[in-house]
């Protein structure tokens, strides 16, 4: 093979978003092999503390990166102004810390007193990992939507190495421990989003300074300069809804900072690690008189969710290109991106329940230094990851076809269906396993039916507005529109 095309493969923005997320998951696996050196309880409480940290933050902003990635390459598409764009992006993620730090301090006495396991100071960490994931996250909605998924790829990098690097170093330190090394895991993403936003200078200072003309998709270098301008304007589109732009408006109110798409989005984020993470929660909560047999479920759960990490730029890469190719009504691109997608990851899936079953109770055993999960509850809940790794594919089909409300909905009824199993009167592993597979199945049928009926529609992906199929709820879409 050429040696030229061997390093622009190796060099290419593909091969490093899925090598640093490589080293994310290597980071996630760190931290938990490391807590399961920790005594029983301090065991328990900091995987537990893995899972909510990535269920309050994780499961609110990455719905922020999706909406601001989209509305930036909506507004790529359509060559409308990105000021207001990026100037609602940041005022939605100031909304969105504020009401999670809020929701995060009124259910700490939950929180506490069931998965943290009585361990009050870990609520600091949450509150800390909650305050960087809004960071980086809105960096990399940016970075996403403006297609720079070199410098999307570097934020991965600086967030598994910041975090990889100082839990070792406090291993061999002997200093690891409970509150050490969840600290460590928190600050992680506030090195990525200082990476994310050095690289953003160039973009955000045109944006911002330059009257906000549109960046045409796909033209930002390497070192993250600007690329060309769109030289299309679709002021046709403003006001199409009966007002002005956001910005232009200030009697617009709440519509200023939150929009009916990031509404959708951010709760199906959140119902997202809900239905990822509600089994491991559910089970350490219901052995809270066996913290041993708790510590190892939630070791074994986060172990067969770990390939869900892998899928990440799947959704980073499809997301602007599919909203590219809905506001053009080009179904077809959609649809054969969907099937191709959902095949992989189907695949992928059943090479990772294979794995578990062969190879899981030894991991376990030896990195996590956890015990009593059998090899067919490991296989079972590697399967039901497959439902929401295939999610990865059809979810931003459906943000691309203007489809947004469907996605809170699947993963809401979704997460109701896991609820009823993971409460059903039967053993809490036993309950926990069979939910772990009926709540991702159940969203992902569901997704899958709503894009077989947006692709039916040629007309959907090109007539809805930014907030879905229909009129919006809270914001006039001036320049979705």
């Amino acid at each position: 093979m050429n040696p030229t095309a061997i390093r622009r493969l190796l060099t290419s923005p593909t091969v490093a978003m899925s090598g640093s997320l490589v080293l994310v998951a290597v980071a996630g696996y760190e931290f938990l092999s490391l807590a399961g050196t920790l005594p029983d309880r301090h065991k328990a409480a900091t995987a537990s503390f893995y899972v909510v940290v990535n269920t309050v933050g994780q499961g609110i902003f990455i719905g922020l990166e999706q909406e601001v990635s989209r509305s930036v390459s909506h507004a790529s598409a359509t060559g409308s102004p990105l000021q207001p764009v990026v100037r609602r992006a940041f005022r939605q993620t100031a909304l969105l810390l504020a009401a999670c730090l809020l929701l995060i301090a009124a259910l700490s006495p939950l929180l506490v007193a069931g998965p943290l396991h009585g361990e009050w100071p870990l609520i600091g960490a949450v509150f800390l990992g909650t305050c960087t994931a809004s960071l980086s996250y809105c960096a990399r909605g940016l970075l996403g939507g403006t297609q720079q998924f070199g410098n999307y790829g570097l934020t991965l990098l600086a967030e598994g190495g910041t975090r990889l690097l100082p839990c070792l170093a406090l291993a061999a330190a002997g200093a690891g421990s409970m509150l050490s090394y969840s600290y460590v895991y928190a600050l992680g993403l506030l090195f990525a989003a200082s990476v994310g936003f050095w690289r953003l200078r160039p973009f955000l200072r045109q944006a911002l300074g330059d009257g906000g003309a549109p960046v045409a998709s796909g033209r930002v270098g390497a070192e993250g300069s600007a690329g060309a301008t769109a030289t299309a304007t679709a002021t046709a589109g403003i006001g199409a809804g009966g007002g002005n732009s956001t910005d232009a408006a200030p009697a617009a109110g709440l519509a200023r900072w939150v929009s009916a798409s990031l509404l959708f989005l951010v709760g199906a984020g959140l119902l997202t690690q809900l239905v990822a993470n509600l089994p491991a929660l559910v089970a350490s909560s219901r052995l809270s008189h066996a913290s041993g047999t708790a510590a190892a479920f939630v070791q074994a759960a986060s172990l067969t969710r770990i390939p869900v990490l892998l899928t990440g730029p799947v959704t980073a890469f499809l997301l602007p290109r599919l909203t590219s190719a809905g506001a053009r009504g080009d179904t077809h691109q959609v649809r054969t991106t969907v099937l191709a997608g959902v095949a992989a990851m189907l695949s992928l899936s059943l090479a990772t329940a294979v794995g578990l079953a062969a190879l899981g109770p030894w991991v376990l055993s030896t990195f996590f230094h956890a015990h009593g999960i059998s090899a067919w509850s490991l296989a079972v809940m590697g399967a039901g990851t497959g439902g929401i790794m295939a999610v990865s594919v059809l979810q931003p089909a459906l943000v691309g076809l203007g489809r947004q409300r469907l996605v809170p909905l699947a993963w809401g009824t979704g997460a109701a269906v896991m609820t009823v199993v993971l409460v059903w009167p039967a053993g809490a592993v036993s309950a926990a396993v069979a939910g772990s597979v009926a709540g991702p199945a159940v969203v992902a049928a569901m997704m899958g039916l709503g894009v077989m009926r947006g692709v039916a529609a040629p007309t959907a992906g090109a007539t809805a507005s930014g907030a879905g199929a229909g009129p919006t709820l809270l914001e006039t879409r001036a320049v979705d529109a």
